[in-house]
């Protein structure tokens, strides 16, 4: 068993003391078991000390997310190390299904991904709700390094998700209006303008709809006064944007909505619904105050199945 701490325990493995982590009877899967070695590709130690965690402690590339983190920390020398020296798999997925050139693009470190397309890798490579690489370069809050996807590496950049989202959406949930004019505007790339008139699961949703999600109100003005999207607007369940504001239990885009718009806290869905079902489905609470405080929503409404919000909070 160990009789050093946690503190002494990684001053050894950084000062790479094999004696003293000899000690232990799990010395050679101590690196592996508290992550120093991810720590050390993330931070982008000293090669020679990544290169001994592999050589002398037989960390297993394939069960760690090393190269993830180098890539996503912008450490172009370990991600060439491990490729390069130890072999590293170019596709490897992390817990999202992301390979290293998604981490890479999501902090818009060009380098990096410039030497993973040289190496080889899938450029149309996507994480499990298929959002690709022009998706996450789209939340990079970085225009240049967007177009030099574009230009440089022939990047569709009208490539969509699983659920038919383009880049334009990614980019408008950060609040991102240079980058959503840039891929409108100059890349002409396609959204829906309008409320989805069919089922969630087989269509993407209005970009209003997508905004109306976040604390973005200037978004959201910005979307409305530019390119003449409807705030009226309504998806298949006829709930107005104030649904997924509330849904989000985002409360300022709630009062904005309802001050600069004029939307109707009060109106129900084709169930029955009022904006305060939503919220309490996802437990927020503060937001169900917010309505019923300071917008008149009635606290006591049930829906078509008789239903009220207790109700729908009890079943979270």
């Amino acid at each position: 068993s160990w009789t050093c701490g946690k503190i002494q325990r990684l001053q050894c493995v950084l000062a790479l003391d094999r004696q003293a982590l000899s000690r232990s009877p799990c010395c050679r899967s101590f690196a592996l078991q508290e992550g120093y070695f991810e720590f050390a590709c993330q931070a982008g130690m000293d090669l020679d000390i990544i290169r001994k965690f592999l050589d002398v402690y037989h960390v297993d590339l394939a069960n760690t997310d090393g190269i993830h983190l180098a890539a996503g920390c912008g450490h172009l020398d370990v991600v060439k190390l491990l490729i390069e020296e130890y072999g590293a798999d170019i596709e490897q997925r992390d817990l999202d299904e992301m390979p290293p050139l998604l981490n890479a693009a999501e902090n818009a470190h060009t380098e990096i991904v410039t030497y993973l397309l040289e190496r080889g890798a899938d450029i149309e490579a996507a994480d499990s709700h298929g959002a690709g690489l022009v998706h996450v370069a789209a939340q990079s809050l970085n225009v240049e390094f967007i177009r030099t996807l574009v230009e440089e590496h022939d990047l569709d950049a009208s490539a969509t998700d699983n659920k038919g989202t383009t880049a334009v959406h990614y980019s408008a949930m950060n609040g991102d209006i240079p980058m959503v004019r840039f891929l409108v505007e100059e890349l002409n790339v396609p959204f829906v303008r309008e409320a989805r008139t069919e089922a969630p699961e087989t269509r993407g949703g209005s970009l209003l709809m997508t905004v109306a999600a976040t604390e973005y109100t200037e978004m959201f003005r910005w979307l409305v006064d530019n390119y003449g999207l409807d705030p009226m607007s309504k998806d298949w369940k006829q709930c107005s944007l104030i649904f997924d504001a509330a849904r989000s239990g985002k409360d300022c885009m709630v009062d904005f909505l309802i001050r600069e718009y004029g939307l109707d806290p009060t109106e129900v869905d084709d169930e029955g619904c009022l904006p305060t079902f939503d919220a309490a489905s996802q437990g927020h609470f503060h937001t169900i105050q917010n309505l019923v405080d300071n917008h008149g929503v009635d606290p006591h409404h049930v829906d078509s199945f008789g239903q009220s919000i207790l109700f729908v909070a009890a079943a979270m």
